[in-house]
């Protein structure tokens, strides 16, 4: 399979939506719109949409990644080349993905420094019960 420099990062256009849609269905995030999609990028592997992350006012909302390419570096990839763009980031991750956002050196932060509308997403995740939502932020060091 590919390595993180066989892939591209690129913005995300509407060729790319049946792709976004079946990756965020196949790891169960659900719906994007079209106005979500466009605010984002995508990863290319293999000459096809393998990856995507939306920036939403500083904040990685969602980062999603194909289940072929999950676990060959796609996720890490996406991320570090937002905070590239970005020079920081925030995010809330769901209990399973907190060790793959410690692991890149991002930091917990209180959930009462996310913004509002984002704190308000996670109170009303079906995945609520199952899920401990932690905070996170990293920035570029300079």
């Amino acid at each position: 399979m590919s390595q993180p420099d066989e892939y591209t990062y690129r913005s995300a256009t509407p060729l790319d939506f049946p792709a976004i849609r079946q990756i965020l269905v196949e790891v169960g995030m659900g719906e994007a719109t079209p106005e979500q999609m466009l605010e984002g990028h995508v990863a290319c592997a293999g000459g096809q949409v393998a990856g995507f992350i939306r920036v939403y006012h500083g904040y990685v909302y969602p980062v999603a990644v194909a289940p072929k390419w999950q676990g060959q570096g796609l996720g890490r990839f996406l991320t570090e080349r937002a905070l590239a763009e970005q020079g920081q980031l925030k995010l809330v991750s769901c209990t399973p993905a907190q060790p793959f956002y410690e692991a890149m050196g991002f930091s917990r932060i209180p959930m009462s420094e996310v913004d509002p509308e984002i704190a308000h997403d996670c109170e009303v995740c079906p995945d609520r019960a199952t899920c401990t939502p932690q905070a996170y932020t990293k920035s570029v060091q300079k």
